[in-house]
């Protein structure tokens, strides 16, 4: 039987009454008040008072395990200090006082990834992103991509394709109130006959507040016509360079030229009176366009590989450069780059897919139209819940107990939390390019790793590293060294590129590139290029202060006459690349394994080298590019955002490396 007590009063004269209830389910149905300056409603470690209000202290885990989840719920969490509210099923829990955004504009979706509730507005036509409120250093995530520009098409009928448009992405944009003016670039036209090349329209964000910059990616390069003079043949530069076309006599016509940090080359077209005309493949954002293959087939260069985002909720590819026309093949690159048309089918070239900034494909030799690039996108992004991070920068996700900053394009990681005194850290530097003609693979770039290094409040610049431009002996192009990545100060070195030619040394860098082969008959054998960074590393160990990296390998004689030789394979961070033996071109060195990122993944794989007439060495694992041969296959491009090597180039034809993989940075630390 329930107890019942009933009075009008419960008073103790010396003001300092305690009113103890031991049940469960007890109801108040009246105004309560409660009187003195020592007097208080207290349950458990909550209070009520005339001197304030005590909200209570749990950790993240009793969070949680049901601390409620009532809409404006509040807590003091102290295994990150934060006072934090339940704002909704959808967003979850947010940090009293954290940045928020509120913002109108383009097609509007919500979704929640890692734990992790996101906003994203995606414009495929021009308009404003209008932010009606944003609290101070509030930033967002940005993707621009500009219109990919037109195949190409000339007086003797055919043409290069397309580059794709410029590509930026940016993820700690700062951002406060006002309208931003966002334009979308149209791809460029595609040509029914000889006509100038179209290039693609620009894309940008404009900011209306002084001292947050506008962003503007450049349309990409139309494809080179077939033309009777070399100046209107080659491919016309932006974002991505467009393809060469050719000219009436045999000779190598240049693709043009990507703009740095948006894009890369177009590829060499050429044409051989009587025999063949095939042109190259546009740029791409992650890659260059191929040259025009002369075997088999005399296929158009396929259109360089865009890059690849996951900022609307799902994995989508863009930039992708068109494919050159020719005489068999000649695909668009990832990301909607359109192919080439082909000649002895009469199969037109297809138009860069809408909304990716992919190039458009190139017109086929002795006919047919070339094809439109495809047209540009916009989005921004940023957090609508789980606040609970102490910093800022990068994709942000969560494991059980770590928060995990990743950085696939340079930005700024900023402190925000005083608790926050240390990070681990994890640098690879962008992988070298493979060299060209019979030439060593590229080098990764070197890994830095380390636990536990200090940081205070305040701004850090995080730079991701390029990888460096293959080699192309056509155009007399040496490779490149990949770019360094950096995190404050600390920095960590970008891969050698592989020997500039056969009878070349391998170029040093964070890991060396491989040596190339003999000179010729008897010629001296040439090394690889020395690595910067240290040797002995293994998965998940800690590194010094030069990082982890190898040295490449040594090209072969030529042995038995000019039809032998190879190239050595890039060094990777786990390993040396491998000598070549003969006419097999050296494997590229092993990458190493690492878990900062939330599961165990493999970087910093070594190029393989190049060989005449023989087999290609095959990239290390973490990403290495494979080597070219001498008919087939060509050369292969070091991973995306994995820092290794590219791949050489062979002989006699497929006599181009490939670019090296871009680098990435991680930064973690306990949730």
């Amino acid at each position: 039987m329930a107890s019942e007590v009933r009075v009008n009063q419960i008073q103790n004269r010396s003001g300092l009454g305690t009113i103890t209830v031991n049940d469960t389910n007890v109801t108040v149905n009246t105004t309560l008040s409660v009187t003195g300056t020592a007097s208080s409603i207290v349950v458990g470690d909550k209070f009520i008072s005339s001197r304030g209000v005590g909200i209570g202290t749990t950790t993240t885990a009793g969070r949680n395990a049901g601390v409620g989840t009532a809409s404006g719920t509040l807590v003091y969490n102290s295994t990150t200090n934060d006072v934090q509210v339940y704002k909704n099923d959808t967003i979850g829990w947010v940090n009293v006082g954290a940045a928020y955004i509120e913002a109108t504009g383009g097609s509007i979706s919500q979704y929640t990834a890692n734990g992790v509730s996101f906003k994203t507005h995606t414009f495929t036509a021009t308009g404003t992103f209008d932010v009606t409120s944003a609290q101070a250093d509030s930033v967002v995530e940005y993707l621009v991509v500009a219109g990919g520009g037109g195949g190409g098409n000339g007086p003797s009928s055919g043409g290069g394709g397309g580059g794709a448009g410029g590509l930026l992405y940016n993820s700690s944009y700062p951002i406060s109130a006002g309208p931003y003016t966002i334009s979308v670039g149209a791809g460029g036209a595609g040509l029914p006959s000889a006509g100038t090349p179209n290039p693609g329209v620009p894309s940008f964000i404009l900011s209306p507040n002084p001292g947050i910059s506008s962003i503007t990616a450049i349309g990409g390069g139309g494809g080179g016509g077939f033309n009777p003079s070399t100046p209107a043949a080659v491919g016309r530069p932006g974002g991505s360079g467009g393809g060469g076309g050719g000219v009436g006599t045999y000779i190598i016509t240049a693709g043009g030229d990507g703009t740095p940090g948006q894009g890369t080359p177009g590829g060499h077209g050429a044409h051989s009176p009587g025999v063949y005309a095939a042109f190259g493949g546009g740029g791409g954002a992650a890659r260059g366009g191929t040259p025009n293959n002369v075997s088999p087939g005399y296929n158009g260069g396929n259109g360089g590989d865009g890059m690849s985002f996951s900022i609307t909720g799902s994995s989508v590819a863009y930039a992708g450069g068109g494919g050159g026309g020719g005489y068999g093949p000649a695909p668009g690159g990832t990301g909607g780059g359109g192919n080439g048309g082909i000649s002895p089918t009469g199969t037109p070239g297809t138009t860069g897919t809408t909304n990716t900034g992919g190039g458009g494909g190139g017109a086929w030799h002795s006919g047919g139209a070339s094809a439109a690039g495809g047209s540009g996108i916009v989005v921004i992004r940023y957090q609508t819940g789980r606040f609970s991070a102490k910093a800022t920068g990068g994709t942000v996700s969560y494991s059980p107990t770590r928060t995990i900053h990743t950085f696939l394009a340079s930005g700024t990681f900023r402190v925000t939390s005083p608790s926050l005194t240390s990070v681990d850290y994890f640098l690879v530097a962008g992988g070298g390019g493979g060299g060209g003609t019979i030439s060593g693979g590229g080098g990764a770039g070197a890994i830095r790793y380390a636990t536990s290094s200090p940081v205070t409040p305040g701004f850090y610049t995080v730079t991701v590293g390029a990888g460096g431009r293959g080699g192309d002996a056509e155009l007399s192009l040496n490779a490149a060294n990949g770019s360094d990545s950096s995190f404050g100060p600390l920095s960590v070195a970008g891969g050698g590129a592989g020997s500039p030619n056969y009878g070349s040394t391998g170029i040093p860098g964070g890991c060396g590139g491989g040596g190339g082969r003999a000179s010729g008959p008897g010629g001296a054998i040439q090394p690889g290029g020395t690595g910067s960074g240290a040797t002995g590393g293994s998965a998940d160990a800690t590194s010094p202060s030069v990082g982890w990296g190898y040295p490449g390998g040594t090209g072969s004689n030529s042995g038995g006459g000019d039809n032998y030789g190879s190239g050595g394979g890039g060094g990777g961070a786990g390993s040396a690349g491998s000598n070549a033996s003969g006419g097999t071109g050296g494997n590229g060195g092993n990458g190493l394994a690492f878990s900062i990122s939330g599961s165990s993944l493999t970087y910093s794989g070594g190029g393989g080298g190049g060989a005449y007439n023989g087999t290609g060495g095959t990239g290390g694992p973490g990403g290495g590019g494979n080597g070219g041969a001498g008919n087939a296959p060509s050369s292969t491009v070091g991973g995306q955002n994995t820092g290794s090597g590219g791949g050489a180039g062979g002989y006699p034809q497929f006599r181009f490396g490939s670019n090296g993989g871009s680098g990435i940075v991680i930064i973690a630390y306990p949730s």
